[in-house]
C-alpha cells in the first residue's frame, strides 16, 4: 500500500502547481466512519485525517479568497 501511495503522490508532478499541498492521512477510523454514517470530522474530530481534512478545507478557502 504505501508503495502504491508513494507512487500516486509522484504522480502529481504532472500537474505542477494545479494541486493543493495537504496530503490526507489514512486511518483506519475513515472506514469506521462511513460505517458508521459519519463524516471522520465528526467520528474521530482530532484524528489525523480529520486534521488533514480541515487543513485541506483552509487551503481551498484561502485560494477561494484569492481568487
Amino acid at each position: 500500500r504505501l508503495a502504491v501511495g508513494a507512487e500516486r503522490l509522484g504522480c502529481l508532478g504532472a500537474f505542477g502547481d494545479r494541486t493543493f499541498s495537504s496530503v490526507i492521512a489514512y486511518s483506519v477510523g475513515i472506514k469506521d466512519s462511513a460505517v458508521s454514517g459519519q463524516s471522520i470530522l465528526d467520528y474521530a474530530a482530532k484524528s489525523a485525517p480529520a486534521k488533514s481534512y480541515r487543513s485541506l478545507a483552509d487551503e481551498i478557502a484561502s485560494y477561494a479568497e484569492a481568487a
